[in-house]
């Protein structure tokens, strides 16, 4: 059983990341039963030691469930905090769902725990919502905090849309959610204000976010297929993304995120987000054109031509589905810069 795991601090102690890994293929094989020895003594502590937001099921003690009653946020920093607790379990979910979305498990059913926790997940992630919601309603004058609370929603609806989605076999599900992503690219272009603002001024303390700027711009553009919503994703990965975040490089992904664009929409760009030419107005990408995930190997660069001139790069695969179901991989050359 892939189980969630949520570590707290006893009161008064410094709060830390507590990143727990999720159970990986082999784990879900043999029962999970060192995750789920785990998860049995994260239980005892958030049973000896309370959760804002978690509770144990004596039922089924490898569950983690609400109490909706102990959700609370009476400032920015309690919400903040409560959603730092919801992302790595959010991480965790996904990455058990990968396995029954389109890996191994792909035939299968999900396991009924797996639901259990995706419900949990979902039912947190909108009681948070609301809960920001009502804060803002009371503290509408917030100056500077924009960004935060622009932060806050992006991430929020990252992970809204990611456990719900998680479990589902068709990427077209993705349309559902259109008005969200518009929002979500009204609050990322705030941030990215915010943080190219710091750059030039360098006064004040910095914010810092747990998941960067780079990978909420490059989900959207990554799962929306409206065209002029992921070219807006594209434009502000440009304009506000820092060079490098963690592992996301800037550059790589701008252009890893033109190709995803030109393959689906059938367009070609002109290394930003203008359009050079349109195959297809107003297209929304079809079933068969439509890109699952990408693989790339940083360590594979090596040099090419590419347009006539010699660059760096490396192998490109796009996971893609055929007309009767089947994966395949779309094998390109990706330049990564001129020598």
């Amino acid at each position: 059983m892939c189980a969630l795991h949520l570590s707290r601090s006893h009161p008064g102690e410094s709060r830390s990341s507590n990143h727990a890994h999720a159970a990986r293929p082999r784990d879900i094989e043999n029962g999970g039963q060192d995750d789920q020895k785990d998860a049995d003594a994260n239980l005892s502590t958030l049973e000896s030691h309370g959760s804002h937001v978690w509770r144990p099921n004596p039922a089924d003690p490898g569950v983690q469930h609400i109490r909706a009653a102990d959700f609370f946020a009476t400032t920015f920093q309690d919400a903040e905090e409560a959603l730092e607790e919801l992302l790595p379990l959010s991480l965790q979910f996904v990455r058990c769902a990968d396995e029954y979305r389109f890996g191994e498990l792909a035939t299968e059913s999900a396991p009924s725990d797996l639901l259990g926790q995706q419900a949990i997940l979902a039912k947190s992630i909108d009681n948070l919502q609301g809960l920001m919601g009502n804060l803002r309603e009371n503290f509408p004058h917030m100056g500077d905090a924009d960004a935060r609370y622009s932060s806050f929603v992006l991430r929020a609806k990252f992970c809204q849309i990611w456990i719900a989605t998680a479990l589902e076999k068709d990427e077209m599900q993705f349309d559902a959610w259109m008005d969200t992503f518009r929002e979500m690219i009204i609050h990322t272009e705030t941030l990215g204000r915010t943080i190219q603002r710091q750059k030039r001024s360098r006064i004040g303390p910095e914010i810092r976010f747990e998941i960067g700027f780079i990978p909420l711009a490059y989900f959207i553009l990554m799962k929306c297929r409206d065209r002029s919503i992921r070219l807006k994703a594209l434009r502000l990965i440009t304009e506000y993304g820092t060079s490098r975040e963690s592992f996301w490089e800037k550059e790589k992904m701008v252009t890893v995120g033109t190709r995803i664009i030109e393959i689906e929409n059938k367009v070609k760009l002109n290394g930003g987000d203008q359009i050079l030419s349109l195959s297809a107005p107003g297209h929304l990408p079809s079933v068969e054109d439509r890109i699952w995930d990408t693989t790339f190997n940083p360590k594979r660069i090596i040099a090419g031509e590419y347009n006539g001139e010699m660059v760096t790069g490396a192998p490109m695969g796009f996971i893609m589905r055929n007309n009767d179901g089947r994966w395949y991989v779309r094998h390109e050359f990706i330049a990564l810069g001129a020598l």
